[in-house]
């Protein structure tokens, strides 16, 4: 049983799933909107994803659970952002362009690939 738990650990965590959040933080390094550094998210993003999975895979059938997963973390992270105040935007139509990339990238990270790759590959 803990196999399948660090099967989707290290799906979770592995290169496909996180590399566009990846790619976001570094444009945004680069236009200096983030308030955080990237040396940290390095490190924290993958590891979220990757307990962020293996608690789909607790909660039930795959797909059903990767859907639930990607709502509940996307509402989670754009809480976090809006609160430690971690983007240095200054309009509400910025924040909202924001929110929705997250919600667009978790439901694109847990529902297609995390899922391919659960059902495919592993």
């Amino acid at each position: 049983m803990w196999k399948k738990y660090l099967k989707s650990f290290v799906v979770g965590s592995s290169l496909p799933v996180f590399y566009l959040f990846f790619n976001a933080v570094i444009s945004y390094e680069k236009e200096g909107i983030i308030r955080y550094s990237f040396d940290k998210y390095a490190i924290l993003a993958p590891l979220y994803f990757g307990i962020m999975t293996m608690f789909a895979t607790v909660l039930g059938p795959l797909r059903e659970s990767l859907f639930v997963t990607s709502l509940l973390s996307s509402l989670f992270i754009m809480t976090l952002i809006r609160t430690k105040k971690l983007y240095s935007y200054n309009n509400d139509y910025l924040w909202y362009r924001q929110y929705f990339r997250i919600f667009f990238g978790h439901m694109i990270a847990y529902n297609i690939i995390i899922y391919y790759i659960l059902i495919n590959i592993c």
